[in-house]
């Protein structure tokens, strides 16, 4: 009896302490009569992260099976943060909203933030020439795409076509056809107009955008048009007293006249009023004005033991008059890209790769060119550091900038293809 008693005092006691305190006690009754209890203690564990390259984010403690939020997200430029996950290879997404019951590194997922990206395909690069038609200023690479600053459109052509190219909708339309068979060459722009060279006969014709209309300006067989504030400048070969000669002349776009002829002229760049080129035959780099008149030398290459001038390209022309060229020359038998200008004289900055270097180009920062097997290389004229960015396809042999586009054509323009700066993928144009 007396332990039927005990045993029921010791019951009672156990159920008067259950739920006191800030513990979880739990008891029981072993066989021998004896009491037995378990304590449970809430714990504290701590997340990690790891933002990838973005902003710091610092790391949270608090106890396991509590309510979780997260810190804010980190930020990385260029990209978009898309979630916190549990392993580097950003496979198994965190999705809890309670402390987990042990200490986690969480890794940051990141996307390429597309509407800055975007940005590449439609930006317009403050380059001086831009105003007059052509990115670069230089169209010595047979003119193969032309910009309309007021449109944000580029003109290009295929076939006997052009074309207009719209990258912010990603869109192309049909603008003419020419009727000969031929194909436009040297494009270049004045407002509503449309310069260029028929492929097919080498005769300088015009296309009136709104109009719709084609007009004549040169019959001669042209080798090469450019145009600068109010006049259309080309090339052709001609003979006079039995001797053949290149002559420049100039199309004045407001009443249609022609210029007189400047004889001997190859290398032709153009800024403002004032013409750049070489002498025929000649490795001299000169400038005049653009009536022909004021000629003055500017170096003597072959001072430099240059054998021949392969192109030249302008690129700069400072407040100082100080002008700047990227040229492929022949030294001493050996083909480069070099630069030149009167305070730092000439510099080589790149040597032929295959023995072949050719259709020099500019973006406002950098000099392009294409050396050996259809390579592209890009040269930093800060630093004068080259490097191969793209394998152009085909037998690429010019190229044109257009902001942050490059086109690129094949000997005899057979076909044309263009880098999307967005997705530096190479797209046919058909």
């Amino acid at each position: 009896m007396k332990k039927i008693l005990l045993l029921t005092l010791v019951l009672l006691l156990g159920f008067m302490f259950i739920g006191c305190g800030d513990s979880t006690t739990t008891g029981s009754v072993d066989t021998t009569g004896k009491l037995s209890t378990t304590t449970s203690e809430a714990s504290e564990y701590s997340i990690t992260f790891d933002s990838k390259g973005g902003s710091l984010v610092n790391s949270i403690t608090q106890e396991n099976g509590t309510a979780l939020t997260l810190p804010s997200n980190p930020t990385k430029e260029g990209f978009v943060f898309a979630g916190w996950y549990l392993d580097e290879e950003t496979t198994d997404l965190f999705e809890e909203n309670i402390m987990p019951e042990h200490n986690i590194t969480l890794y940051a997922k990141w996307e390429e933030d597309v509407s800055v990206n975007n940005q590449l395909a439609t930006d317009t690069l403050p380059i001086h020439s831009s105003l007059y038609g052509n990115t670069n200023g230089n169209l010595n690479n047979q003119g193969l795409a032309v910009y309309d600053t007021e449109l944000s459109l580029h003109y290009y052509a295929y076939g006997s076509s052009v074309y207009a190219y719209n990258p912010a909708e990603e869109d192309t339309t049909l603008v003419c056809t020419l009727t000969s068979g031929g194909r436009a060459t040297f494009l270049n722009l004045d407002g509503e107009i449309l310069y260029f060279i028929d492929s097919s006969n080498g005769y300088l014709l015009s296309y009136h955008l709104v109009n719709h209309t084609f007009a004549s300006i040169s019959e001669t067989e042209n080798i090469y048009a450019s145009r600068t504030q109010s006049w259309v400048n080309f090339i052709y070969p001609t003979v006079m007293y039995y001797q053949s000669y290149i002559a420049l002349q100039r199309y004045y776009t407001a009443d249609g006249a022609m210029s007189s002829t400047t004889f001997g002229i190859e290398n032709l760049n153009l800024d403002g009023t004032k013409d750049y080129y070489t002498p025929l035959g000649t490795v001299q780099l000169y400038v005049m004005s653009y009536s022909g008149m004021g000629k003055s030398l500017i170096v003597n290459l072959a001072d430099y033991d240059v054998e021949e001038i392969h192109e030249a390209l302008l690129y700069d022309v400072d407040y100082d008059n100080v002008s700047y060229f990227a040229l492929i020359l022949t030294v001493g038998s050996s083909l480069g890209l070099y630069t030149y200008n009167s305070v730092d004289g000439l510099v080589k900055v790149m040597d032929a790769s295959g023995g072949s270097l050719h259709s020099l180009n500019f973006d406002g920062t950098s000099v392009y060119a294409i050396s050996g097997s259809s390579g592209l290389y890009k040269v930093n004229l800060e630093t004068n550091q080259s490097e191969k960015i793209f394998d152009l396809l085909g037998n690429a042999a010019y190229i044109q900038i257009i902001n942050h586009w490059i086109y690129f054509g094949a000997y005899e323009q057979t076909s044309l293809y263009r880098i999307n700066p967005v997705t530096n993928e190479i797209e046919f144009l058909s």
